[in-house]
């Protein structure tokens, strides 16, 4: 009756009629390609296989369901379904969505989608369907199925003892069953708490660890910072060193001669290049004329103009800092550094100077004197008094103020 290629509906493995081809068969079986992605099954017998046949016409208003949800119900779902005013429950035992019909597995009667009210997808379904009383298999007496408790109290006539020995069981068995539900309810709660403490003993964790993280990163940063301030430093103090060489150069005629570099730190640096010319930093800056020590440093720091002046820095921070200095200007810059808070460089410069629009205060002028005198009696005691020494040492300090701001993020 059907050969291979011929177009015809199958019911599938879960009693649901598809369109299919015949792609092979033999003495008793056929093999089905499904039209809906293309899959293949075997082992269809004939009275499993019938022509195509239109699909009947629904009416999405008739409809209490969507026509999708009707379409994917498969043997062993439960329905809901009216017949005249009455509602019952049913089991599926075939579905035909060309048809439009479900067969239930109790009475082998056919359904209309149209009678279908509620199914076992549907959200509702376990509301619905404890209001409904369940229609009997065939095979058990139907007056058994519709004895309740509530018939027997409310009557109050005579009961046979099988049929109170059947409803006694019914209790029993739905009191085992409500108590293995509540057990599983209870397991299923206790899993649930123990997955919520483990789910917040990792958050914990996981906070933790980007604590730990931030923190790195924030070292990382400073870490970075100071490096940069170093490295300014270093360029600052080679750029003085390098103008004050070609200027001592032009004026001797002498042969350039860099044997002192070793005098400055230059690990941070593979190259100088010796031809780099600014004309803003070329001074006539003078290292200290007399070897300064501990002993010494006293003597010539000593103020004969005005003996109760406040002393801001220590004599051994003096003394690192002509160590570490070799020209009066960085020795301003590194004494002011230290006599003055970084938020007191906030919006200043050594004497309050700007453009009218930008407008700075001037530092304090008692410790601004005393950085002045200091300076030049170390660096600027045996030669004339230049005013233009000092002016080179307020435009490193001032270059000095910048810098410091700016690592701070200040203006």
């Amino acid at each position: 009756m059907y050969d291979i290629n011929s177009k015809i509906q199958v019911l599938d493995r879960t009693n649901v009629w598809r369109n299919g081809t015949i792609v092979e068969k033999n003495t008793n079986y056929f093999t089905i390609k499904f039209d809906i992605l293309g899959s293949k099954d075997t082992d269809f017998t004939a009275d499993m296989i019938r022509p195509r046949i239109e699909e009947r016409i629904i009416h999405k208003s008739s409809l209490s369901i969507k026509l999708s949800e009707l379409a994917n119900l498969i043997v062993d779902d439960t329905i809901i379904y009216k017949i005249g005013d009455e509602l019952k429950k049913g089991t599926v035992l075939s579905n035909d969505p060309f048809l439009g019909k479900i067969r239930l597995e109790e009475n082998q009667m056919d359904i209309n989608y149209e009678q279908i009210c509620s199914t076992s997808k549907s959200l509702d379904f376990n509301l619905r369907s404890s209001t409904i009383i369940v229609e009997p298999p065939a095979k058990k007496p139907k007056r058994v199925e519709q004895i309740t408790l509530n018939n027997i109290n409310g009557r109050g006539s005579f009961i046979p003892d099988d049929e109170n020995e059947i409803d006694e069981n019914r209790r029993k068995n739905n009191s085992a069953d409500m108590e293995k539900f509540m057990n599983i309810v209870k397991d299923g709660f206790k899993s649930l708490n123990q997955t919520l403490i483990t789910m917040a003993s990792g958050i914990a964790n996981l906070n933790k660890s980007i604590d730990k993280i931030y923190q790195q990163q924030l070292n990382q940063q400073l870490a970075f910072q100071q490096q940069s301030l170093q490295l300014i430093q270093y360029q600052q103090e080679i750029r003085q060193f390098l103008t004050s060489e070609r200027a001592s150069q032009r004026s001797s005629d002498k042969t350039n001669d860099y044997s002192h570099l070793q005098d400055l730190n230059l690990s941070n640096y593979e190259t100088i290049s010796v031809n780099s010319q600014d004309d803003d930093d070329i001074a006539e800056f003078e290292p200290p004329e007399d070897f300064i020590t501990d002993g010494n440093l006293t003597e010539i720091l000593k103020n004969d103009d005005d003996e109760n002046e406040e002393e801001y820095c220590s004599k051994s921070q003096i003394l690192d800092l002509v160590n570490k200095c070799r020209y009066s200007h960085l020795f301003a810059a590194h004494l002011m550094e230290k006599i003055f808070r970084p938020e007191e460089f906030e919006g200043c410069n050594v004497y309050g100077k700007g453009e009218k629009n930008s407008q700075k205060k001037a530092l304090d002028p008692k410790r601004v004197r005393y950085i002045q005198r200091v300076t030049n009696q170390i660096y600027h005691k045996k030669i004339p008094r230049n005013p233009k020494l000092w002016s080179k040492c307020v435009i490193q300090m001032n270059r000095r103020i910048r810098q410091l701001n700016r690592v701070n993020g200040k203006s």
